[in-house]
């Protein structure tokens, strides 16, 4: 019986055991859920340091965000209305 794609296996968008679980333990860590021996440790850090390893975890917890570049060309005229300045840059990005 040939492997067929498609067929057996974990359903599409359900999330994988081991990695939900470490998910929720760092977003555990996150919400101040850490242990006790933990905490002490972190809170003996400089306040620099406590932000850095938050945001190290962080990216375990939550998608990166990539930046959006946008170009063109938008001349607004000074005594345009903000409403008219929206109008404008809906135009530019293709929207209605």
């Amino acid at each position: 019986m040939p492997f067929e794609k498609g067929k057996g296996g974990r359903p599409k968008g359900s999330p994988n055991r081991s990695a939900l679980f470490v998910r929720q333990t760092i977003e555990g860590a996150l919400g101040n859920s850490l242990p006790a021996t933990l905490t002490e440790k972190i809170l003996k850090l400089q306040e620099k340091d406590q932000i850095y390893y938050f945001e190290r975890l962080m990216k375990y917890c939550y998608p990166t965000l990539t930046a959006t570049e946008i170009s063109g060309d938008i001349t607004v005229n000074k005594d345009a209305t903000a409403e008219q300045v929206a109008e404008q840059i809906k135009a530019a990005l293709g929207r209605k």
